[in-house]
C-alpha cells in the first residue's frame, strides 16, 4: 500500500522487510551482499560471478517451520499437542465450507473410518497435515479433518490410539492431562481480520489443477458402462426419488473431494450433480473430444 512519497526512514525499511518475509520467505534477500558506495571491481576476491543462467526466480522458499497458503502466502507455526476439546470450528467469515451438508458429514464419517495417522503430521501445505490454529483457538485450516479426530475418537477407538501413537513416535509429548491429543500448527504470523479471512479461502487450494468441464465428462463417460446405463429412466428427472441408486453410483466412482459438489444440504443431487450426468451421457454418447469440449464449455455454433 506504498503511496510513492513515503520517507526510507529505519521503520519504513523494516515494514517493507516483514512484508517481503511473509510473502517470499527469507529466499527473497538470497545473494544479496548489502550497500556498496560504489560499483563493484570486477577483479575483486569478493566479487560474485555473473549468473550463468538468463532468469532466476523471485519467489522464496518454504522454510522449516513454515506452511504455504495457497500460492504464495507463508505462515509461520510452531506445532504443539493440545486436547480437541478446547478447540474451536472455525464460523461465518473464517469458514468458506458448508460444513452442515450432508456431503460433508459423509467425508467426516468416512475419513474417521480410516483415519490414516501419517497424513495428520507436519506438513509444508495448509490443505493437508496438522490442522492449523489461530492465537484464539480458532481452526483456520483443517476443521473437516479436526471433525474427523473428533469423530474417530468418539467411534474409532483403534484409529484414534493409532493417531495418537503415531503423535508420540514423531517427537511431540502429550501434555499431562490431555485425554484426547491433536497436533496442531500454532499460527505465530500475525495477520489483521482482512489477511485472516484471505488465508482461509487460499488454504483450500490443495495446488493441483482442477480438471475442465469436458475433462471430468470424459472420466464420468467411463462411469456410465452398459450395465449402469441399464438402470437409467428416460423421462424421469435426475431429482426424482426413483434415481437415487443410479445417481449414487454415478457419483461414487469420482474422488471424494468431488462428490460433495454432486449432494445439496438436504442430500439430494445438486445442480452441479445433474449437470455432470449430462455432460458425461453427452460425452458417453459422443467418442469425440473436439465436439465435446465444444458442447460443453459452450463453444457449439461458433
Amino acid at each position: 500500500r506504498l503511496r510513492g512519497d513515503e520517507v526510507m526512514t529505519e521503520a519504513m525499511q523494516d515494514q517493507i522487510g516483514i512484508w517481503i518475509y511473509r510473502r517470499q520467505g527469507t529466499g527473497a534477500w538470497e545473494g544479496y551482499r548489502g550497500p556498496r558506495s560504489g560499483p563493484p571491481d570486477p577483479f575483486a576476491a569478493d566479487t560474485r560471478a555473473p549468473d550463468v543462467a538468463p532468469y532466476r526466480t523471485s519467489r522464496g522458499y518454504t522454510a522449516q517451520g513454515q506452511v504455504l497458503v495457497g500460492d504464495d502466502l507463508r505462515i509461520d507455526v510452531e506445532y504443539e499437542v493440545v486436547d480437541i476439546g478446547s478447540l474451536r470450528q472455525a464460523g461465518d467469515s473464517l469458514q468458506p465450507r458448508d460444513r452442515g451438508r450432508t456431503a460433508s458429514d459423509a467425508w467426516i464419517a468416512d475419513t474417521a473410518a480410516r483415519l490414516d495417522p501419517a497424513l495428520l503430521l507436519p506438513s509444508p501445505t495448509a490443505d493437508r497435515g496438522a490442522p492449523i490454529v489461530g492465537p484464539d483457538q480458532v481452526i483456520e485450516s483443517g476443521n473437516g479433518r479436526a471433525q474427523a479426530i473428533q469423530r474417530a475418537y468418539d467411534r474409532f477407538p483403534d484409529r484414534a490410539a493409532a493417531y495418537r501413537a503415531q503423535i508420540e513416535d514423531a517427537g511431540f509429548a502429550v501434555p499431562e492431562g490431555v485425554e484426547r491429543p491433536v497436533l496442531v500448527a500454532r499460527r505465530t504470523t500475525e495477520l489483521d481480520d482482512t489477511a485472516r479471512e484471505q488465508l482461509v479461502v487460499n488454504a483450500q487450494d490443495s495446488g493441483v489443477a482442477r480438471m475442465t468441464a469436458s475433462e471430468r465428462a470424459r472420466v464420468g463417460r467411463r462411469a456410465l458402462p452398459a450395465d449402469q446405463l441399464a438402470s437409467l429412466q428416460p423421462g424421469v428427472r435426475q431429482t426424482d426419488a426413483r434415481t437415487r441408486g443410479f445417481a449414487r453410483a454415478f457419483a461414487d466412482t469420482f474422488p471424494r473431494s468431488e462428490r460433495n459438489a454432486f449432494i445439496d444440504a438436504d442430500g439430494r443431487l445438486s445442480t452441479d450433480g445433474i449437470r455432470q450426468i449430462q455432460d458425461s451421457l453427452f460425452a458417453r454418447a459422443w467418442d469425440a473430444p473436439d465436439i465435446i469440449a465444444r458442447a460443453i464449455e459452450g463453444e457449439l455454433g461458433e
